[in-house]
């Protein structure tokens, strides 16, 4: 092995300040300091000691800087002609680590801890520094150990003090600052953050950290938006960093009391190593207090059992991994408090866990990886809080649901539940009806989840009716029975064509009431609905239409009799969903608008929802979105009972795309987010996903690439699976935010991905265009072979489509990763050639002539420039290079001017006078600055141009700068 040099561990020292924070970066600084010391040059054993404690606290490890801090202390006051000025800068700076290291530590006594402190302070005051950094300093110590006087003394002092180089950054010391005041008040601590939250302050740490703690004050607040977009925004920025485990278990318990536990189950699978992992004692107690409000949050909701990431890349239960981080952090906080002095720790640590979760979910828009046995939980529709009642309320409540179910309201069954809840809890018995009313709406309640159960009331129900004088509701309970059962597949149907047949028998005679015959033709219509959806061929369908028919007609009822009208609704509902198993668009949509209609007359939005769902997409495209948006506005705010989340999301939905298509994004954003959320709920994880890729797409439209990136990589799996054409969608967006975050890296994997997916589509025209995103964002990671070879690859899919512009754009693309200027020169004036041909083409029609003109004279522009930095480069004078460079820029202008490009011939005009003069045409020089000045010089917002031919024309002259 090659003995070290000076030389060697310095370029090593380099390469690990751009290592990843964590232990391979901290492992690599190690050996760096034992080849630095078994090289013996002090000069160098001082620079990598400093490696070493940089890498420590920015990882997951800082606790172990204390080490070579104190050993390179020690080393200062022995030997500094060791240390050059930046060498003590950064010792006094380490101090301020060294202090939270020991801090973090509770091995460490607390007397160690405030003699470190005095030692800051005392070499501060010699080598001239202020007092701002060490009270600081103080003010954590007193607020950690829960010395509330003392922390209010040293967090004023440390306010009214000047900064000066041994200060934390603004954006960090607003951190503290926030931190401080969120002791007493959320809104104090945001107002400090903000500076940082709103983006006028940063740092490698900030916004980092402030996102984080900001989630649940904003929550608490009801700030959910902003706490929302600060989840999105800044869980991208801690994860999978080591140094902000702390942020991550913030984010982790965000999730898990905002009803959003599978994300932070995802979350903590992407950090379980930290689960046993940090050495930290500080990081590792804070981390493990959010991981412990998630699994608290899963045991006391009785999901004790769900899978979970645990230690040792191995799923436990939620349960069980609860019992073993509590008792890991008992002795955390035993420790800490022991060394204390105080419970402030443990104190904070059970307050923490103390805290329940918010009553109103906050749906993120993303989509998770959800555990089978977890059930998701997204936001709900608003309820209203009913107020207590009491038993003696029971009369006046009997009474009011009485006249709500004779006048066949949608609320009667809500009203009897909250009776039968009532009663049942009381224990209070109800006369007959009462309780058949009462068991019905109960039985209606377990339908679908309890079908035993539900016919075991129907029929006690009915019995109590037929016994108390009501054989009307007796016949409407065995209607549900026989309907119920033959839904299941029970072999009934018989007995309910029989049962219609005597309905109709009494109503003729006057014995039972319209509504009873009413609901029996509606339970068979339903059946037979059914039983033709399941057969699906057009001769059953068109029969079925008919049946429809025969029975509509036959309805009891006026036409202003609201439960008449609902019922024909029904019917007209069944009958769309057989119209659109034909495939009959015309009568559908007619079908729905007068659907619409009779929900809009009788002002009932559940079924006003369910009309607009029909129509909403045919009138956009017939009537215009104006027309389209006041439909589904109209429905979503009338509907408060919630009945039909479905066409509820298909709204939603529909409301999205229509705005988008209008670009407001504001309103596309919040419908998309709500219709992504609402298909979630019942179950379509597709629409959801999809609905969710257009979250992505407007937050990208807000200029909010982060939560783009965020949303758009978790709905990517499913829209795979199931939507490849909004997955392309998605991914295009996808790439555009990655680029605008400055992750080219994952941008071209992103791209590359989709341009295989696409690449033996018959459309070449798509995968051209993602393997142009590929060239683009591999140039941008500084990639330039694989830049080359990618557009190479796209040009030549842009030719295949036909597209010569997008061939021109990735020719530039291709020449700009060339390692030559020959190379570079000679493709770009392939593509002039390759456009030369199209605009002297007959046949190429007149509109793409200024598209052409415009790509020839940028091709020909970035071959000026191609040259003309070459030559700088060599500070060549050779008057023939120079007057190609003149040559391509004068070609450049010629096509500029046939597009009419005024933007960019006011700035080559500028180049011109340059390039004259190095051709040795000084006159021509100055009389294009002349000429461009007269032609631009007096034209409003050009300034900069202006300003740009000035100077050209004064350096030129020689009475200006140099070039």
């Amino acid at each position: 092995m090659t003995p070290p040099t000076v030389e060697t561990i310095r370029r090593a020292m380099a390469d690990n300040r751009g290592m990843p924070n964590g232990e391979a970066r901290n492992a690599h600084a190690e050996s760096i300091v034992d080849q630095a010391d078994a090289l013996g040059d002090q000069p160098t054993v001082t620079e990598a000691l400093i490696t070493l404690i940089e890498a420590y606290e920015y990882s997951a490890e800082s606790h172990k800087l204390l080490v070579p801090f104190a050993r390179l202390l020690r080393r200062y006051d022995t030997a500094p002609e060791h240390y050059d000025d930046e060498d003590v800068s950064g010792l006094f700076w380490y101090f301020k680590w060294a202090t939270g290291g020991m801090l973090d530590n509770p091995d460490v006594p607390l007397a160690a801890v405030e003699h470190w402190l005095a030692e800051m302070r005392r070499r501060y005051t010699q080598a001239g520094y202020g007092m701002h950094a060490v009270l600081k300093e103080e003010w954590w110590i007193a607020d950690h150990v829960g010395d509330t006087a003392r922390a209010g003394r040293a967090f004023t002092e440390w306010r009214s003090t000047e900064r000066d180089r041994m200060s934390d950054c603004l954006a960090c010391d607003h951190n503290a600052v926030g931190e401080h005041l969120s002791h007493r008040s959320d809104a104090e601590a945001l107002e400090a953050w903000r500076p940082v939250l709103e983006g006028d302050l940063r740092c490698a740490e900030e916004p980092h950290r402030i996102l984080a703690d900001s989630l649940l004050p904003l929550t608490r607040l009801g700030r959910v938006e902003e706490a929302r977009a600060n989840h999105l925004r800044g869980y991208r920025m801690v994860r999978g960093d080591d140094s902000l485990a702390t942020s991550v278990a913030m984010h982790i318990e965000f999730c898990a009391l905002t009803g959003n536990e599978a994300r932070a189950l995802e979350i903590l699978a992407e950090h379980r190593r930290h689960i046993d992992g940090i050495r930290n004692a500080g990081s590792r107690r804070r981390f493990l207090e959010g991981v412990a409000v998630l699994l608290g949050r899963l045991t006391d909701s009785g999901r004790g059992d769900v899978a979970v990431p645990g230690p040792g890349d191995e799923d436990w239960t939620a349960a069980r991994l609860r019992d073993v981080v509590l008792a890991d952090l008992e002795e955390l906080w035993r420790r800490f408090d022991a060394r204390n002095g105080s419970d402030s720790v443990s104190g904070a640590g059970r307050a923490r866990l103390a805290v329940p979760p918010f009553a109103e979910p906050l749906p993120l828009g993303v989509t998770t990886a959800t555990p089978a046995t977890m059930p998701v939980t997204a936001a709900a529709p608003p309820v209203t809080a009913e107020p207590p009642a009491r038993a003696e309320d029971l009369p006046a409540l009997i009474a009011e649901a009485t006249a709500l179910t004779e006048a066949e309201s949608p609320d009667a069954r809500d009203a009897w539940l909250r009776i039968d809840r009532l009663a049942t809890g009381a224990g209070v018995p109800l006369e007959p009806l009462a309780e058949a009313a009462a068991i019905s709406a109960r039985g209606r309640d377990l339908v679908l989840t309890d079908l035993d159960t539900a016919l075991a009331l129907w029929r006690r129900a009915a019995e109590l009716y037929t016994d108390n004088g009501r054989p009307d509701m007796a016949t409407i309970r065995e209607t549900w029975i026989l309907t119920a059962q033959a839904l299941h597949d029970e072999p009934v149907l018989a007995d309910v064509d029989e049962l219609l047949r005597s309905v109709r028998r009494s109503h003729e005679t006057g014995t039972t009431p319209g509504r009873v015959l009413a609901i029996v033709l509606v339970s068979r219509a339903l059946l037979e609905v059914t039983a033709a959806t399941h057969d699906s061929s057009p001769e059953r369908l068109t029969e079925t239409l008919h049946r429809l028919a025969e029975w509509q007609a036959e309805l009891p009822g006026g036409e202003d009799d609201r439960p008449s009208i609902r019922r024909h609704l029904e019917l007209m509902f069944m009958r769309a969903q057989v119209l659109h198993l034909l495939g009959d668009a015309e009568e559908l949509h007619r079908t729905g608008l007068a659907a619409w209609e009779l929900a809009v007359r009788i002002e009932d939005g559940s079924e006003q929802v369910r009309a607009a769902a029909l129509i909403v997409g045919r009138v956009f495209a017939e009537s215009g979105a104006e027309e389209a948006i006041r439909i589904a506005s109209t429905a979503l705010a009338a509907d408060t009972r919630h009945e039909h989340p479905h066409q509820v999301a298909e709204l939603h939905l529909a409301s999205a795309q229509i705005r988008m298509s209008l670009a407001e994004w504001d309103p596309a954003l919040s419908h998309a987010r709500d219709a992504g959320d609402r298909y979630e709920r019942v179950g379509n994880d597709a629409a959801a996903a999809f609905s969710r890729h257009l979250v992505g797409v407007a937050y990208l439209e807000k200029d909010r690439p982060a939560e783009a990136a965020t949303v758009l990589e978790s709905v990517l799996p499913e829209l795979d699976a199931s939507e490849p054409e909004a997955a392309f969608n998605a991914r295009n967006a996808l790439c555009r935010a990655l680029l605008e975050l400055e992750e080219p890296q994952a941008a071209a994997e992103v791209a590359a991905v989709a341009a295989a997916a696409c690449k033996d589509d018959p459309e070449p025209s798509r995968y051209a265009h993602f393997a142009s995103m590929a060239a683009e964002a591999l140039l941008a990671a500084g990639e330039t072979e694989a830049a080359a070879a990618a557009a190479g690859e796209a040009a030549r899919a842009w030719r295949q489509a036909g597209h010569l512009p997008n061939v021109a754009k990735l020719g530039r693309l291709h020449a700009g990763a060339a390692t030559d200027e020959a190379t570079a020169s000679r493709e770009l004036l392939a593509v002039v050639e390759e456009l030369t041909t199209a605009l002297v083409d007959p046949e190429q029609p007149s509109e793409n002539l200024t598209i052409l003109h415009r790509e020839r004279g940028l091709t020909y522009r970035e071959a000026a420039h191609v040259l003309w930095r070459r030559l700088d480069e060599d500070e060549s004078t050779d008057l023939d290079g120079r007057g190609e460079v003149l040559r391509r820029s004068r070609e450049a202008y010629r096509d500029f001017e046939a597009a009419g490009d005024v933007v960019t011939l006011r700035w080559l005009d500028a180049d011109l006078v340059w390039q004259l003069a190095e051709a040795g045409d000084a006159a021509g020089a100055a009389a294009h600055a002349a000429s461009a000045l007269d032609r631009w010089g007096t034209e409003s917002g050009v300034e900069d141009v202006r300003a740009r031919l000035e100077f050209a024309r004064d350096a030129v002259a020689g009475t200006g700068a140099d070039a």
